[in-house]
């Protein structure tokens, strides 16, 4: 990790790149995880901020959000970060990243064994057709694209 500019925080851990600054009275929080290959940043507020914000936020994102449609499941391990999107398995490593796509089984075990899902929660899951659903096109308006960069691309 190293400082760039006087409240920005870079980290340059290839499995797991973060990178912080401060905006105004809040923090951008700067991410990149796969599938994606840019940045994508979260705003974090530390003031109080008043409940029809976040239940405001939580019924916009029935309309549009990529978890809506699609299974996503993530697990950060020490050196590693797995994630299931949809029936697509990636794995990162200090040495890269693979993926390949899983049939229904392999979907279902990788839950278990790299996710850590229960069996009864599996088994929840499988019987409202969330299983089904996860090889289905995703539907609705794409994610907005973001422009911004991070501080170290700037």
């Amino acid at each position: 990790m190293f400082l760039l500019g006087q409240d920005t925080l870079i980290d340059n851990d290839p499995v797991f790149p973060t990178e912080i600054e401060k905006a105004g009275e809040s923090h951008l929080l700067w991410i990149r995880t796969p599938p994606g290959k840019d940045f994508f940043c979260c705003r974090i507020n530390s003031n109080p901020v008043d409940f029809l914000v976040f239940d405001n936020g939580y019924e916009a994102s029935r309309n549009r959000s990529i978890f809506n449609h699609r299974l996503y499941a993530r697990r950060n391990y020490p050196e590693k970060l797995i994630i299931l999107w949809g029936n697509v398995y990636f794995s990162k490593t200090i040495n890269g990243m693979v993926y390949r796509e899983l049939s229904r089984d392999e979907v279902c075990q990788a839950l278990r064994s790299d996710i850590g899902i229960s069996k009864n929660l599996l088994n929840e899951w499988i019987v409202s057709g969330c299983l089904e659903a996860t090889f289905e096109i995703p539907t609705g308006p794409p994610p907005p694209v973001n422009t911004t960069k991070p501080p170290s691309q700037r």
